[in-house]
């Protein structure tokens, strides 16, 4: 887990972000928002593990695990109906058993000091604690530090620390998730589920 640990770190500190003005410039292993999601998977891989999570299916989503030295999955965002796959949303994901959350925690906290670097005029929010919303006895928890930039995209880290009940019904792991999201996607998001 350490050496995992210095692989991220390491990747982070040497990507070319250096005083970035746009959600563009942040990548997730060489992704960016913009990109073709075909300059990374081919159609099988992206169809294979596709899913809808509302009813509008105007944004679809794909994860793909196996493919990446850093995370265990990688979240994929993109309109139903682009032949090109083109990302409107990224999230790197690492799970974390709940002996070590505390981990992630410490993790996120180090990642988001990186970040404010690249970003020193995003609004943030820092150490945000609610409950998860996928789980209404409210003994699952969400810790989370936002960025929003100029533009109205947003870069959130989130641990995610999931009940035993709610690991053992679905088979989710507690998790750090670095989630990259345009404006556009989140806008979409705020109709669907808000209005």
């Amino acid at each position: 887990m350490k050496r995992l640990l210095l692989i991220f770190i390491f990747t982070l500190s040497y990507q070319p972000w250096a005083k970035a003005n746009d959600i563009r410039d942040f990548q997730i292993e060489g992704m960016s928002i913009g990109d073709s999601l075909l300059n990374f998977l081919d159609k099988s891989e992206i169809q294979k593990n596709y899913f809808t999570g509302v009813n509008s299916k105007k944004f679809v989503s794909s994860y793909n695990v196996g493919n990446s030295k850093i995370y265990d999955g990688i979240q994929f965002h993109y309109k139903s109906l682009d032949k090109k796959f083109i990302l409107y949303a990224i999230s790197g994901i690492i799970e974390y058993s709940n002996t070590n959350i505390e981990k992630c925690y410490k993790k996120i906290s180090d990642i988001y000091s990186e970040i404010e670097i690249m970003f020193p005029n995003a609004e943030t929010q820092k150490e945000i604690l609610y409950d998860a919303p996928s789980d209404s006895s409210g003994n699952s928890k969400v810790f989370e530090h936002n960025f929003v930039l100029n533009d109205g995209s947003e870069i959130k880290l989130q641990c995610t620390k999931w009940s035993k009940k709610i690991q053992s019904k679905n088979k989710w792991f507690s998790n750090l998730r670095i989630a990259v999201t345009s404006k556009e996607l989140l806008d979409w998001l705020d109709e669907v589920y808000y209005n």
